[in-house]
């Protein structure tokens, strides 16, 4: 007897094109065969694809913002404490009489050892003889908005190297560094004048006319414009994030 397709069929068993057969014929891939006790294979992605397509925070930026708040609080807190300590001068500086210090020998830092109060009343004096001068309110400024144009430096040098493994920089981004590199060109300004005036007695005596020049208070206000900039901007956006969890219309439930 002669069979079509080259041999007999069986049945109810039906033939694939691949060899595999059903008992149920049903045409359909074979299944995989499993052995006792083993697993099935599941195909899955490399594990790095997806680790290389992830975006990474920009934390060098959010650590120069945290610090340009601190840095700006201190340099107004001097500020503040420089205008007042101006009306109270009198009481200060009859204070130091009383220690047996004249008020124009304070130009050598020697002298401060001489002051015969202690406790709290020494450091206050300091302090406030500090603040009186405006050589050591400049040379106060000055090692502050150093040490942060120092991190400003290497947040920017962090900043380009990191361009192309983390997520592209916002507007906000941006001008944070471009801030911080100003506000770090203008701080030189700082020890210019302490150079210039090294000489001059006048200049580290305490005295009641002392005050901080526009130049000294450049970096502390180009820095809280941007502050009050972002904050403002943190707030639409937290505002604009919470109107998109509101309910969609027609859902019934919060998206």
């Amino acid at each position: 007897m002669i069979y079509r397709n080259g041999g007999p069929r069986m049945r109810g068993v039906s033939q694939y094109p691949d060899g595999s057969q059903s008992s149920t014929g049903a045409k359909g891939p074979a299944a995989p065969s499993v052995m006792p006790g083993g697993t099935i294979p599941i195909p899955t992605q490399p594990v790095d694809m997806g680790k290389s397509q992830e975006t990474k925070r920009r934390e060098e930026i959010m650590v120069l913002v945290i610090l340009s708040i601190l840095v700006v609080a201190l340099s107004v807190g001097a500020f503040i404490a420089v205008n007042i300590l101006r009306q109270f001068s009198g009481s200060i500086f009859t204070q130091v009489e009383k220690s047996g210090i004249s008020v124009s020998d304070l130009k050598s830092l020697g002298k401060f050892r001489q002051l015969r109060v202690g406790g709290r009343l020494a450091a206050g004096l300091l302090l406030a003889i500090a603040f009186l001068s405006r050589g050591v309110t400049t040379l106060l400024y000055a090692i502050v908005w150093g040490a942060f144009d120092l991190v400003t430096v290497l947040v920017t040098i962090s900043f380009i190297r990191n361009s192309a493994k983390k997520k592209p920089a916002n507007a906000l981004e941006v001008v944070a560094v471009i801030v911080g590199l100003f506000a770090a060109l203008v701080t030189i300004y700082m020890p210019i004048e302490i150079y210039t005036h090294f000489r001059d007695s006048s200049y580290w005596i305490p005295g009641t006319d002392n005050y901080l020049s526009l130049w000294v208070m450049l970096p502390t206000i180009i820095w809280g414009i941007y502050l009050l900039i972002y904050f403002i901007c943190s707030v639409i956006y937290t505002l604009e994030k919470h109107r998109n969890t509101v309910t969609e219309p027609g859902t019934g439930g919060v998206s």
